[in-house]
């Protein structure tokens, strides 16, 4: 528990330091590996297969269509477009977020 949180610190000091993410958990989990003891051929395979998933899929999907969305400049009239039809509601521009999103 104690060595799980000191991963946890030294994550957060590395990324408060501007250290890129990447290398803030590679350092954790070397931490991790030298303190527990934990096998370095267990843990590759082991964690490669539980982010495997198709949620996870989503993410960077989801972060490529709206490059693609914006570099082809529909963002923009889909956003008025929603505007126009949602402005007049109580709470206009949330739903005018949420609405866009769904679109999206």
């Amino acid at each position: 528990m104690l060595v799980g949180g000191i991963s946890i610190l030294i994550i957060i000091g590395l990324l408060l330091a501007g250290v890129p993410v990447a290398f803030s958990f590679m350092l954790s989990v070397l931490f991790m590996i030298f303190t527990l003891g934990y096998d370095p051929h267990f843990l590759l395979p082991y964690s490669y297969f539980r982010i495997c998933t198709l949620v996870l899929l989503a993410l960077p999907l989801f972060i490529m269509a709206g490059g693609i969305m914006e570099r082809g400049n529909i963002t923009e009239p889909l956003i008025n477009f929603v505007d126009t039809i949602v402005s007049r509601v109580r709470g206009g521009l949330g739903a005018v977020g949420v609405i866009t999103s769904a679109i999206f």
